[in-house]
């Protein structure tokens, strides 16, 4: 069963209470805004001991979708950890590699600088911009498979000992200024 996300709206996002509050989204601990009306296309909640995983996927009309996964309960270097390995996971999907094949022309694979992953920093908000393929699977490294731009970011709420990725898939040709402001609202509450 789908359910309709109101556009500046993230409101049953994820499992727990969530508020709609002077136009930005809540997901349980963080403030987000969503441009346009989203459909809920899948949820999970799974818990170890203290800690829990919630995730929950939404889709837009036009293509855009919209991943969150909280990850709570977890400690301060718990979470940095968490963040600097799955930082460490994507941008290694861009280093140089040697070809697996022994036969072929080049030794070794890179992607060109234009599909390299930027990383930017603001407050307690990290976010990757990256190219992904139609299957939303990073790692696009030509135009004929760069389908989507992707800003994966990482939230760390310490203070509640929450920790949330957030990724926003937009269509390639479609990805504009009010895609690239979406994680500028990504806030802990």
């Amino acid at each position: 069963m789908l359910r309709k996300i109101a556009s500046g709206s993230a409101a049953a996002l994820l499992p727990l209470a969530l508020a709609s509050c002077a136009g930005k989204g809540v997901v349980s601990g963080l403030a987000l805004n969503l441009p346009r009306p989203y459909e809920i296309t899948e949820r999970a909640t799974s818990r170890d001991g203290d800690s829990t995983v919630e995730s929950a996927e939404a889709r837009a009309g036009d293509g855009r979708v919209v991943r969150v996964q909280k990850l709570g309960g977890v400690s301060p270097e718990l979470a940095d950890r968490l963040v600097r390995d799955r930082l460490f996971q994507i941008e290694s999907i861009y280093e140089p590699h040697r070809d697996p094949y022994f036969a072929s022309l080049t030794k070794n694979t890179s992607c060109p600088a234009r599909f390299q992953p930027v990383r930017r920093r603001e407050g307690a908000v990290e976010t990757l911009a990256l190219f992904a393929n139609d299957r939303l699977t990073y790692g696009a490294c030509t135009s004929d498979l760069a389908a989507y731009r992707v800003l994966v970011s990482f939230v760390d709420c310490s203070r509640s000992r929450n920790v949330f990725v957030v990724e926003y898939f937009v269509p390639a040709r479609l990805f504009g200024a009010e895609d690239e402001a979406f994680t500028r609202s990504l806030q802990c509450l």
